[in-house]
């Protein structure tokens, strides 16, 4: 099956089962998914584990292990200065479509406000001699954020891709090797802090 840009053998990912047994003989915390980490590495050039640091209300966070079954969540709320997260396996589950979704809910937002904090925070310990000068702002989010945190829109680019032998997209090999056509005030702008769309300017 394709995963992102890897192709993945079910038959060669571990099972929730040997994932479980795995932890609880090797300790039930992070260091004990090694096998696990280092085998997948190897079969597919990818740990396929990934850490979820945001509470869902119940744990401090998990981590996402893919397994044959689907996707295994193994949620965590302390950390070991040796052997780092320490799973709480009575809450390890299989997740569905809904409760990705869940997850992805909760992402979203964690990341666009961290994101401008740290362009902010940024901004703050930044000498003012080494600012660079700005003219006044092309858009300006309707809500009053602070325009420097940035706006989401279109540009035209050019990816190198590898592609099969009939010439079909595979994976990107170069998100970017030029830029065609950059954003224009045309174009439909978001703000990253509040997500209100700016409407196009009319030329």
């Amino acid at each position: 099956m394709k995963f992102l840009d890897y192709e993945i053998d079910p038959s060669k990912l571990f099972t929730q089962a040997e994932v479980l047994r795995l932890l609880k003989e090797g300790g039930e915390d992070f260091t004990a998914l090694a096998p696990v980490r280092n085998r997948y590495c190897e079969d597919f050039g990818n740990e396929l584990v990934w850490d979820f640091p945001i509470s869902d209300g119940t744990n401090g966070g998990t981590y996402f292990v893919l397994v044959h079954e689907g996707v295994l969540s193994l949620p965590y709320d302390a950390v070991d200065n040796e052997v780092y997260e320490l799973f709480e396996l009575h809450g390890a589950t299989l997740l569905d479509a809904d409760a990705i979704q869940y997850c992805i809910d909760l992402w979203i937002p964690f990341s666009d406000d961290l994101l401008a904090a740290m362009k902010a925070m940024r901004q703050m310990v930044t000498p003012q001699e080494e600012l660079p000068e700005t003219a006044e702002s092309k858009r300006a989010c309707p809500k009053g954020c602070d325009p420097s945190a940035g706006f989401y829109t279109t540009a035209h680019v050019v990816q190198e891709w590898r592609v099969n032998q009939n010439g079909d997209f595979v994976a990107t090999a170069s998100e970017c090797l030029e830029v065609t056509h950059g954003p224009h005030e045309d174009n439909v702008w978001t703000c990253v802090t509040c997500g209100e769309e700016l409407p196009a300017k009319q030329s």
